[in-house]
């Protein structure tokens, strides 16, 4: 938002961070620069089509949590994270990094099994895959010394509030089109705050053949909108798309929308 309390375009907020050279060189710590330019780039787009009071950000923060800190630094206090990491050893080293205050190891028991992970007083990441935390349902949910979240109001708001009620979304996978990726994109309506008219989403994937011979940009977009919009709550509306060369010499694309809330 600039200062005449309106929301800067697409355009204007990728040239406000071209113009601040600064800020990738900051966040590099010398490696992966055209990494740091797709994150400047995601970012632009996730601040600039995000229409809630509040960002609560929902991503894969990785060993680092860069990107979450770029965004920390453009919209401030306002900023919540939620993530997943599948890799145990990368969450535990990621924790000196997680923003906010000290990180605390918790658990939660549910009747599907434990969840463990580590949070602030801002940020939380889980120890899972996220097609299997996306899949997570109200009956999956029941605790094992307490009432099921179904029963219980106020476990299922605190269950909400604190994992689900995403604002915005960012799906950085270093995979193709795979089947774990059509699974997390059919549950992704679930992590969008049904409060929100509009949550943006961006995913990045390999542009490596994917599954069942799919291999054209236009083929990936289309099968991630089916995914994404098969739910009676949310619908993909597609904005954008950008391929770039990773540092490791991979060719990688990047999907920008929207899900909107069905009428």
């Amino acid at each position: 938002m600039n200062e005449n309390g309106m929301h800067d375009s697409y355009a204007q907020i990728i040239d406000r961070y071209r113009n601040k050279p600064f800020q990738l060189r900051a966040a590099t710590h010398g490696r992966d620069v055209r990494k740091e330019e797709q994150r400047q780039r995601v970012l632009a787009y996730l601040v600039s089509e995000h229409t809630s009071n509040q960002c609560r950000c929902f991503s894969f923060p990785g060993e680092n949590w860069t990107f979450e800190r770029l965004l920390m630094g453009v919209a401030g206090d306002r900023c919540r994270f939620r993530g997943v990491e599948r890799d145990w050893g990368i969450l535990e080293r990621s924790v000196r990094w997680m923003p906010g205050s000290r990180p605390e190891y918790f658990e939660e028991d549910l009747s599907i099994g434990k969840v463990i992970g580590y949070r602030t007083n801002i940020a939380s990441v889980v120890y899972a895959h996220a097609e299997s935390w996306f899949s997570i349902r109200g009956k999956d949910l029941a605790v094992a010394d307490g009432p099921s979240l179904r029963q219980s109001k106020n476990e299922k708001k605190r269950w909400h509030s604190r994992y689900n009620d995403n604002t915005m979304i960012w799906l950085d996978f270093t995979s193709n089109l795979c089947r774990d990726a059509m699974r997390t994109f059919r549950w992704t309506f679930r992590q969008c705050d049904p409060k929100a008219r509009s949550v943006p989403i961006v995913i990045t994937m390999s542009l490596g053949r994917g599954v069942d011979g799919i291999s054209g940009i236009s083929q990936r977009e289309k099968v991630i909108a089916t995914c994404l919009s098969g739910n009676k709550y949310r619908e993909y509306m597609p904005a954008d798309h950008w391929v770039y060369r990773s540092d490791g010499g991979g060719n990688m694309v990047t999907f920008a929308g929207t899900m909107n809330r069905r009428q």
